[in-house]
């Protein structure tokens, strides 16, 4: 696959061989592309190969634990250093986010819920006839068509 995109490195050619190699369905359709990554989005392989790759090279293969890669690096942005004081916005709300995730988390784990019978929402989703009306009940009746 490296060797196809190697003898025409055009988008076409990369629409081409994605669309036919690819197992990825995030990307399959657009050529492979993923956009503009950062450090610590991927997974470390690909990050390493990533970011160690020139400008407008391809890389070799690269095996992480969703499959096999081939990368190309066809533009770099500069680092850039954010103050605390720009930054304390953010953290302070990440933290608060994670937080209350975790305290929700402990919280439903914590609750000891006694459902009346019947309307236990896991027995309710889980039973086929939870959908059915009940026998007599009368069932909805149709809409009536317009001709």
């Amino acid at each position: 696959m490296r060797a196809l995109l190697v003898a025409s490195d055009t988008d076409a050619n990369w629409d081409k061989v994605a669309e036919e190699y690819s197992i990825d369905p995030g990307t399959k359709n657009g050529g492979g592309d993923l956009g503009s990554i950062t450090r610590g989005e991927m997974v470390k392989p690909f990050e390493k190969a990533a970011f160690s790759l020139p400008l407008n090279t391809i890389s070799a293969p690269v095996h992480s634990q969703y499959g096999w890669h081939v990368i190309e690096v066809t533009a770099m942005a500069p680092a850039i250093t954010t103050s605390f004081t720009d930054a304390k916005a953010t953290i302070k709300s990440a933290l608060v986010s994670r937080a209350w995730q975790e305290w929700l988390y402990k919280a439903k784990t914590a609750a000891k819920v006694d459902y009346a019978p019947g309307y236990d929402p896991v027995q309710v989703v889980a039973s086929p006839s939870a959908s059915a009306p009940a026998q007599g009940s009368p069932s909805p009746s149709p809409s009536p068509s317009s001709k």
